[in-house]
C-alpha cells in the first residue's frame, strides 16, 4: 500500500576496473595490434575508456533515477485512479447520499520516534495501527509492525543517494495516502444506511470495532480503504522521520 523502495534494483550498474578496461581492449584491438602499441598509447587509450565508462555509468544513474521516480508517480496515479472509480461506483450504485463525516487524521507521537532504535522496528506504531481482525487488514498490520528500520534505510539508499530528497518522496507519499483515505471515508459514509452512526464516525471516535470485516458492502470496502490508507500514511510519515534519525 505504500511504496517499496526495493521494487526496483539498478540493473547493470557495475564500475569496470583498469585490468577489466585492458582485457576488452585486447579483445577489440587484437593481442597483435595491440602489443605493436606504445605503452604511453595504451594508457591513453585506457583514460579514454575510463571516461567513456564514467559517463555511461553516469547516465545509467540517472535513467535508473528517472525510473524510480516515475514507478513512484505512477503508483500514486493508479491509486488515485482506482479510488476514483471505487467512490464512483459507490455513488452510482447506492440509494443513499447522505452528509459525509470527515476523517479525522491519525499521527504519532515523538516519543514513539526516540523510543524507535536504528536497528529495531516499527512495533512503536502498534497503538495507532489497530488490531482489526480482518485477515487482510491483520496481515497488513503484522507486515508494518515488523518493518526493520536498518534494512529499510539501506534499501532507500540503494535507490536515492541524497537524504532530503529520500525524506521529502516520503512526505509526497503520505499526502497521496492521506486524500485517498479522505475519499474512501466520504464514500463510505455517503452509503451508509445505519443503523446508528457511521463507519468514519465510530472510526473517528475510537469506536470502530475490533471485528470489522472488509466484506463486500459498499460502506465497509470504503471505510477498509481508509484504514489501509492511512497507516500507509503514518508509515511514510515515520520512515521520513527515522530517516532523519538514522540516515
Amino acid at each position: 500500500m505504500f511504496f517499496k523502495f526495493r521494487d526496483l534494483k539498478y540493473k547493470g550498474l557495475r564500475v569496470i576496473s583498469r585490468s577489466t578496461l585492458a582485457l576488452m581492449m585486447i579483445i577489440h584491438l587484437g593481442q597483435q595490434t595491440f602489443a605493436s602499441t606504445s605503452d604511453d598509447d595504451v594508457d591513453a587509450l585506457l583514460n579514454q575508456a575510463q571516461k567513456v565508462g564514467d559517463v555511461r555509468l553516469t547516465k545509467a544513474n540517472k535513467e535508473a533515477r528517472t525510473q524510480f521516480d516515475k514507478a513512484s508517480s505512477n503508483y500514486s496515479e493508479y491509486s488515485k485512479q482506482l479510488m476514483d472509480k471505487t467512490i464512483s461506483n459507490m455513488s452510482n450504485n447506492s440509494g443513499y447520499s447522505g452528509k459525509a463525516s470527515r476523517l479525522n487524521n491519525i499521527g504519532f507521537t515523538q516519543q514513539m520516534v526516540n523510543n524507535t532504535s536504528c536497528s529495531g522496528d516499527y512495533s512503536q506504531l502498534a497503538s495507532i495501527i489497530k488490531n482489526y481482525q480482518d485477515r487482510d487488514l491483520q496481515g497488513l498490520r503484522t507486515d508494518i509492525l515488523n518493518k526493520n528500520v536498518e534494512n529499510l534505510i539501506r534499501e532507500v539508499k540503494a535507490q536515492i543517494s541524497d537524504k532530503k530528497q529520500a525524506i521529502e518522496l516520503l512526505k509526497k507519499q503520505a499526502i497521496e495516502h492521506d486524500k485517498v483515505a479522505s475519499d474512501a471515508a466520504r464514500a463510505s459514509s455517503q452509503t451508509w444506511g445505519g443503523p446508528g452512526e457511521d463507519l468514519v464516525a465510530q472510526l473517528n471516535g475510537g469506536r470502530l470495532p475490533l471485528n470489522i470485516q472488509c466484506i463486500n458492502s459498499l460502506p465497509y470496502k470504503g471505510i477498509c480503504t481508509s484504514i489501509v490508507n492511512q497507516w500507509a500514511s503514518v508509515v511514510s510519515k515515520f520512515t521520513a522521520e527515522m530517516l532523519n534519525k538514522c540516515w
